[in-house]
């Protein structure tokens, strides 16, 4: 197996983890000093200027991702030869001239909206939506040139600046608001300044002309419809439900398994975000990296479908409320992860249409099944809406598969429901822990026999991933 993909990918699910695990200790960390009040405030101003730091940088990070590949010439790619110097300057100078322009608009919604807020606390907030953005050009331009390591470093220490800066900001009796906000700044600043210095110290800070800032432009408005609706998923459905008058406790609820069911896709991501850079070296790194994410993450999905409550009582035997959420959304990440794998092959053949109208039909299928939905079911509708999204589109495109993957997906899909199969069957005579060791090993064994996964094939990725160790 490649190198090129299999450990930066590695690499890149570990920060994952990282992020969504510390991201949840920090919260529970931060209720232990702050009120509801003040923890809802701070999360509302952080969401708020995060998420539309994201939308602001548009598609940005498709175009950076492919950047390494549309430098190279390709009857000269064994040799490295560049066409053209990298985008990465010229578009982290354009999206600095848009927070720029975004921000006296900013602060006006910022001030109105949180009135009674500290200003130095606003301040520190705009700032933090101004660096996100930034950070997140740095990010993927390093990911582009599959620098995923200093990525890794630059979160572990970001995370653990944020933990060092707030919380005894909050024990000492700060404001609390101030101090989760101003926690999260320093930790974007400290991860900006690490990822733009890596990334200036591989690219330069060389600037493209007029028309290569036009063409990734127009790819990053191509990929902003798939990204609106993939970014806004989680945000969205907290401010649908809240709309639809559901109950604090069942959002809350939600909330927590959406969070495990992205967890559990992040192997499947992690791995599809490297394949467009690593395509480059000459392998079939998407076919290879649907592959590993569809079938690595297959008896991941098995045990949150079948034991949904075993796995958020964990947590809080509160949470188990949450069974049907859970299995729902634990559904979601197959399709979820063909259809970006699929949107990837789709910014490597430049299909920008295509790009368009899948997104088009993300957001469509997300907007209107959650209005009909979540009135009626609640949570478990905004689930099956989640699911729904992620379906559609990828049903769409399965022609864009060749006839051995569209074998690879049916024998994986039969592996995945022979897990399930076996899980409730076995749930009901055998203690938890042992039923879900044994329905996830049976997946793998079953994906072994049906030839969608060998043994001999897990056994070359660990040792493809220590020798690159």
């Amino acid at each position: 197996m490649p190198a090129s993909l299999v450990r930066p990918g590695l690499l890149l699910v570990i920060d994952n983890l990282i992020l969504v695990i510390s991201g949840w200790l920090f919260w529970i960390v931060t209720t232990k000093f702050a009120t509801a009040g003040e923890i809802g405030s701070s999360t509302s101003i952080i969401t708020l200027m995060t998420f539309i730091s994201g939308l602001l940088i548009l598609g940005f990070e498709f175009p950076l991702l492919k950047d390494r590949i549309a430098r190279t010439d390709p009857a000269n790619a064994d040799e490295a030869k560049e066409k053209r110097k990298p985008m990465f300057w010229t578009i982290f100078l354009f999206a600095m001239g848009i927070n720029v322009a975004a921000m006296p608009i900013l602060w006006l919604v910022l001030s109105g909206t949180f009135a009674a807020t500290a200003s130095e606390t606003l301040i520190f907030a705009l700032s933090l939506f101004f660096i996100t953005g930034l950070s997140t050009i740095s990010k993927y331009a390093l990911l582009g040139i599959l620098s995923t390591k200093l990525v890794l470093i630059a979160d572990i220490v970001a995370t653990l600046t944020r933990f060092s800066v707030a919380i005894p900001l909050l024990m000492y009796g700060n404001q609390a608001v101030f101090a989760v906000v101003f926690g999260n700044f320093m930790s974007a600043l400290l991860l900006c300044i690490i990822v733009t210095a890596g990334a200036v110290a591989r690219l330069g800070t060389a600037l493209g002309t007029r028309r290569e800032l036009l063409l990734s432009i127009r790819e990053a408005l191509s990929n902003f419809p798939s990204k609106v609706a993939r970014f806004s998923i989680t945000p969205l459905a907290i401010i649908l439900l809240t709309f639809a008058g559901v109950s604090a406790s069942e959002i809350g609820i939600f909330f927590v398994a959406l969070i495990i069911s992205l967890a559990a896709g992040t192997l499947a991501n992690s791995i599809t975000t490297v394949s467009l850079p690593a395509s480059r070296e000459g392998a079939d790194s998407f076919r290879l990296s649907l592959k590993l994410g569809l079938t690595l993450t297959s008896p991941f999905i098995v045990i949150l479908f079948v034991f949904p409550g075993n796995i958020l009582s964990l947590i809080d035997t509160g949470y188990a409320a949450g069974s049907d959420m859970l299995a729902v959304l634990a559904l979601a990440v197959f399709p979820s992860a063909m259809l970006f794998n699929l949107i990837m092959r789709l910014n490597s053949e430049s299909d920008n249409r295509m790009i368009i109208l899948i997104g088009v039909a993300q957001l469509a299928v997300l907007g209107a099944t959650f209005a009909i939905l979540v009135g009626e079911f609640t949570g478990l509708g905004a689930a099956i809406s989640i699911l729904a999204a992620y379906t559609v589109p990828a049903v769409i495109l399965l022609r864009r598969l060749t006839k051995e993957e569209h074998s690879l997906v049916i024998r994986t899909i039969i592996s995945l429901a022979s897990g399930v199969a076996l899980g409730v069957f076995i749930q009901y005579a055998i203690t938890g822990i042992i039923a879900m060791a044994a329905a996830f090993l049976f997946t793998f064994v079953v994906m072994h026999l049906l030839r969608a996964l060998r043994f001999r094939e897990i056994s070359d990725l660990v040792v493809s991933i220590r020798n690159r160790t």
